[in-house]
């Protein structure tokens, strides 16, 4: 069958679509909170499978108002391809968790859905995180400022979130934004976490690079300004490694002529490339925020000391136990088969740090490919030919750090070549 989702077409157009409805950015915001506020992503507040069946059926009955094709045919082949592995795995282990399956399709279609109903979705992500990161730093700022000069805010701020009720273990939520006791010097934004955060602005720094030829130029200045200052804040040790892949996402190579491309590419080969490599290495050695963090992590994955296996470099060697004995189609993504050589591990809430991981365990490398097929699909119609493999990179390494492929926004990616298919 020749599905039209697949057809090789250019990359989309935004022309005249500069003025993005603040319903398109209210549905971009809610998939956000959906996908990393703690509020919404924990179970410490709200009951996350009943606010994301809740998110579900409301973009269902929007999607259904302003569409007569509620599934296109390339969800259904992507849902279709994941549901034989579920099934596949649900026979090997005799295990049938309705529950869980379930609540990946939820996820699933809140990504789905909304791609589909914010038309030009790349430049509404935008127009989001740019507004999301301003909201960030009235009060990241502030605390931060206030934490130099000796003022510790953690008593107030703790205070406030259990008055809201928002308090879940480890930050503090307080709505518009998250806070953490023992990391004030870092922003979390609204997410459960900087490093979150951290990925989130990554997306959308790609994103803004398939927008640059659309934009204004003040307006692309203002949103890459913001956005970087935003990753700055978040002192992630990934969105720092990954901004020079990002620097040359937004690199117009089309723009100049072939002796001046080869001149640059020469330059960066043998001149930033040392440079960066070196400053790479003398940071990693110098800042605690970089060398530390990895030594302290080894030192955990070396001893097997407690959390190791969720720790970023620890669930790496973790999953590797799992991946090597199912490596195509993985163990599930329930925790009675997930976890199945680690029994002690069922019933504990544990954390992954390391996403990509973690979904192919779940999922195999079967699994895998078809998220990145999807992804690239969509990227390619958005960036081209030529940038679309580095920012599919760009993405896997952001995975080496959380879990985004639990959530409805990075599953969504999937369906990037859906977008603007709908008109609002």
């Amino acid at each position: 069958m020749y599905f039209r989702s697949l057809r090789l077409e250019p990359p989309i157009s935004i022309e005249g679509a500069s003025h993005i409805s603040r319903v398109d950015i209210g549905l971009i915001i809610l998939l956000l909170y959906l996908s990393g506020s703690p509020i919404f992503v924990t179970d410490c507040v709200l009951n996350r499978q009943m606010v994301w069946t809740a998110a579900a059926l409301f973009l269902g009955f929007l999607l259904k108002g302003r569409s007569e094709e509620f599934f296109t045919d390339y969800f259904i082949v992507v849902g279709g391809l994941f549901g034989s592995l579920l099934l596949f795995q649900c026979l090997i282990f005799s295990y049938w968790p309705a529950t869980t399956i379930l609540g990946f399709y939820t996820r699933l279609f809140i990504g789905y859905a909304t791609i589909r109903l914010v038309r030009h979705f790349p430049l509404a992500y935008v127009r989001a995180m740019y507004l999301l990161s301003l909201i960030s730093f009235l009060f990241y700022l502030p605390c931060f400022l206030l934490s130099l000069v000796g003022f510790d805010p953690t008593s107030l701020l703790t205070h406030l979130s259990e008055t809201l009720g928002t308090a879940t273990r480890g930050n503090l939520p307080l709505i518009v934004h998250t806070f953490f006791p023992t990391g004030m010097e870092r922003n979390a934004g609204i997410f459960w976490e900087p490093g979150a955060f951290s990925g989130y602005l990554v997306l959308a720094i790609i994103f803004l690079a398939s927008l640059k030829d659309a934009l204004s130029e003040l307006q692309y200045r203002k949103f890459f300004t913001v956005l970087t200052i935003a990753l700055a804040s978040t002192l992630s040790t990934t969105g720092y490694l990954i901004f020079p892949l990002l620097l040359i996402l937004h690199h117009q190579f089309s723009a100049i002529d072939e002796k001046t491309r080869n001149v640059r590419v020469l330059l960066f080969c043998f001149v930033l490339l040392p440079i960066f490599t070196g400053t790479a290495l003398y940071c990693y050695h110098t800042i605690p925020l970089l060398g530390e963090k990895f030594q302290d992590q080894l030192e955990l994955v070396d001893g097997r000391k407690a959390g190791w296996e969720t720790q970023r470099y620890g669930s790496l060697v973790f999953d590797w136990e799992y991946i090597s004995q199912r490596p195509i189609t993985g163990w599930g993504i329930n925790r009675v088969t997930r976890y199945a050589m680690n029994a002690e591990l069922i019933d504990q809430e544990t954390a992954n740090g390391n996403g990509m991981s973690d979904f192919i365990a779940s999922f195999g490398i079967a699994g895998m490919l078809v998220w990145l097929a999807g992804t690239y699909w969509g990227m390619r119609r958005l960036i081209g030919q030529h940038k679309c493999v580095l920012a599919v990179l760009v993405l896997c390494l952001v995975l080496q750090g959380e879990r985004f492929l639990v959530l409805p926004m990075f599953l969504g990616l999937m369906f990037l070549s859906e977008d603007s298919r709908i008109v609002v």
